[in-house]
């Protein structure tokens, strides 16, 4: 949240116009992802199992295989470089802990 509140500030100072796509750099699947969460966690993650939407059948509807944003235009429009996703987690993850 710590960066796309920047990014969002960075947004509002810089004024750019047409429509972008705001996330991170070296996406990741959601099996990648709820792994990666809860690893920074310190949770285990031995009753968790990954899939493909090939392999289960209570999905009714299609999910493409690859959901990434390009966000290279937000990033050469407003001239910054975006974080990596995986490290944005490893934050998130830190973030959650000293709350908690």
């Amino acid at each position: 949240m710590a960066t796309l509140s920047e990014m969002i500030e960075l947004s509002i100072q810089k004024q750019p116009v047409g429509v972008f796509n705001l996330g991170s750099r070296g996406g990741m699947s959601k099996a990648d992802f709820a792994f990666t969460f809860a690893e920074g966690l310190s949770l285990s993650t031995h009753t968790m199992t990954r899939t493909t939407t090939d392999r289960v059948t209570f999905l009714k509807t299609y999910r493409p295989k690859d959901m990434r944003m390009d966000s290279s235009k937000f990033e050469t429009r407003l001239g910054v470089k975006l974080p990596f996703l995986r490290n944005e987690i490893t934050r998130a993850a830190k973030e959650y802990r000293e709350v908690a």
